[in-house]
């Protein structure tokens, strides 16, 4: 299943003490789908006295998939 997180534009009013608002609604608009894969393995020893070591491998976006996940929100050329 892709990923779709709302995206609202934020825009600035003067008029109302210089206060950041949503003109078309928070969460007016979706972000494009996106699906990524991260893989988490996990190992732990049991040392002495009670003791235990964990050791952990992380890998992220294992596709390499090169799209954003992030973007602006403020009303300006780079919205989006």
């Amino acid at each position: 299943m892709a990923l779709r997180l709302p995206l609202g534009k934020k825009g600035y009013s003067e008029s109302y003490g210089d206060f950041y608002l949503f003109p078309e609604g928070r969460g007016g608009r979706t972000t494009p789908g996106h699906l990524f894969i991260d893989l988490s393995i996990e190992k732990n020893f049991s040392l002495p006295q009670g003791f235990v070591l964990t050791l952990r491998l992380n890998s992220f976006n294992l596709l390499n998939s090169q799209r954003p996940i992030s973007f602006v929100k403020e009303d300006t050329t780079l919205f989006g």
